[in-house]
């Protein structure tokens, strides 16, 4: 039987009513940037137990200023630690370390975290890394973080329905390194979601972005990483650690005037240091020069060009 008029009129109202509700869902979700960069991460989170409580206290104690490394889609992958360690940063460049480090990935099952204490939860034959304390944390009710897992960034199943986060300490055996003790916030979160409800609703400063493994060109993310680069200016990013791979210009400026509706803040990309295989991928180190001014296409081409080159 043909479909009449009548019979049509009800699916396009039903898919009228779906576009405006996922219209509504992302206008609470997307945040603008909050200036200046003073609130802290020890401002949002509290330890579920008294035992993260207590971690919590000696992690933050007297520290007065946070300079956060945060690494999207980090998985398994606890590189970024080595790569932070005084030996390796005079390699690189890297005058300023970090003294936060935060890992996000929506896939549990890419994380080892539901893994034993002093359980391995990563091996290759130069390096053993191993979690010997884990402590849940969550994020302080009137921080108003609204999580989402949004299926157009992410596309692997299994994603939690609640935020969930760990403050784990690590122990890594390096071969070149020796052991190094190391302590890490991890999010479970999607990188997008991550982004504009707790670093940028907050005001938080990243002052180390790492961008290597993104799980775009391995199907994991709709929207790869790069989409934040017109935002280093305005996250107070000082060192970039990132991989070749880029989206087209155009494209990284369309999707991050769309996602974040704001003025981006100009900055420059100054390298440093010498390229490192990075899980197979040639990974590059630059140094985040702020400028007065907006960010124009223009530039944002010849960083891209520079990521890319």
């Amino acid at each position: 039987m043909a479909i009449g008029v009548g019979d049509a009129e009800p699916e396009s109202r039903r898919l009228d009513e779906e576009r405006k509700r996922r219209e509504e869902l992302e206008a609470q979700n997307r945040v603008y940037w909050v200036e200046p960069l003073t609130m802290k991460l020890q401002d949002i989170l509290e330890g579920d137990t008294p035992e993260a409580k207590d971690a919590l206290d000696e992690l933050f104690g007297d520290l007065k200023e946070e300079k956060i490394l945060w690494y999207p889609s980090a998985g398994f992958d606890y590189r970024d630690i080595l790569e932070m360690t005084a030996p390796r940063r005079e390699l690189h460049g890297i005058k300023e370390p970090p003294n936060i480090i935060c890992h996000t990935d929506y896939s549990p099952g890419l994380t080892g975290l539901g893994n034993e204490i002093r359980d391995i939860i990563h091996i290759d034959p130069r390096t053993t890394v191993r979690i010997m304390e884990k402590y849940a944390l969550s994020l302080k009710k009137e921080a108003q973080v609204a999580y989402r897992v949004n299926p157009e960034y992410a596309y692997f199943d299994g994603a939690l329905s609640q935020p969930t986060i760990y403050l784990l300490k690590l122990l890594i055996i390096s071969d070149a390194l020796g052991e190094i003790s190391a302590t890490v916030f991890f999010f479970l979160f999607e990188n997008h979601n991550f982004l504009q409800q707790v670093i940028l609703k907050h005001g938080l400063r990243i002052t180390h972005f790492i961008k290597v493994r993104d799980g775009k060109p391995f199907g994991g993310n709709g929207i790869g990483s790069s989409v934040f680069y017109p935002l280093l200016g305005n996250i107070g990013v000082r060192y970039l650690i990132a991989d070749h791979i880029t989206d087209y210009p155009e494209s990284v400026l369309d999707n991050a005037a769309k996602i974040f509706p704001f003025p981006h803040k100009a900055f420059a990309l100054c390298p440093t240091g010498r390229e490192l295989n990075w899980s197979g991928h040639t990974v590059r180190i630059f140094e985040v020069i702020p400028k007065n001014g907006e960010l124009t296409r223009e530039e944002l081409a010849v960083i891209l060009g520079q990521i890319s080159g």
